[in-house]
């Protein structure tokens, strides 16, 4: 595969990631704690740790590409993670800010590691 022809599938996936991303924020919808970044997140986390096993032995690497930095990347968000956090913060609510920065870095992980686990149980 061409190098361009890879940089616009990842750009494609990328696209289709954050549509996805989207549909998630719509499905769940505007709320105080900020579910939906939460979930794309870890699941985005057990979808890289999938990908990254599985997809290491299984896959070429331009398509373990297109999936992790294209669509995973794009559908997974750590800038607004991190705005969420700080504005949950800034608004006073301190306690469920450090509860969703706690959340997303213990669940993110617990994610990644179930995702190398079934990533090696498909192998």
């Amino acid at each position: 595969m061409g190098r361009l022809a890879l940089i616009a599938l990842i750009a494609l996936a990328g696209a289709a990631g954050a549509l996805c991303r989207l549909g998630v924020n719509i499905l769940v919808g505007p709320r105080a704690f900020p579910a939906a970044t939460l979930a794309v997140n870890v699941v985005g986390c057990f979808a890289l740790g999938v990908v990254a096993v599985w997809g290491a032995s299984r896959l070429t690497p331009e398509v373990v590409s297109v999936l992790s930095v294209g669509f995973i990347g794009a559908f997974t968000t750590f800038s607004t993670f991190t705005l969420d956090a700080v504005t949950l913060g800034s608004d006073g609510s301190v306690g469920l800010a450090v509860v969703y920065v706690a959340a997303s870095v213990v669940l993110g992980l617990a994610a990644a590691v179930a995702g190398q686990q079934v990533g090696r149980w498909w192998l």
